[in-house]
């Protein structure tokens, strides 16, 4: 990918939400303190970054494409494994 994600209204929520997932790279400020870890600014981006998967999953899902779905919920549930939306999600992606 070159650039930020486009801001192409026209562009399908799919795709848009993809690109936008796709530039998420660890869990925020992994390794650097596990006082870190917990503060409210990396708590409050990796809610973000849940529901954003979460809603990419509700849309790729409801157009029948569960394939699309796998890499961002299985490192969603790494991140969060007993969040219950997750593995909600996550179960007909894999079936």
């Amino acid at each position: 990918m070159d650039g930020p994600p486009s801001s192409d209204p026209g562009r399908n929520p799919v795709d848009r939400l993809a690109e936008a997932l796709s530039c998420w790279r660890a869990p925020v400020l992994q390794g650097l303190s596990p006082a870190l870890d917990e503060h409210p600014a990396a708590v409050a981006l990796t809610q973000r970054w849940t529901d954003t998967v979460l809603t990419y999953a509700d849309l790729a899902l409801s157009l029948r494409q569960p394939e699309r779905t796998i890499a961002p919920l299985e490192a969603a549930a790494r991140i969060m494994p007993f969040h219950e939306g997750i593995g909600a999600q996550l179960m007909p992606a894999l079936a």
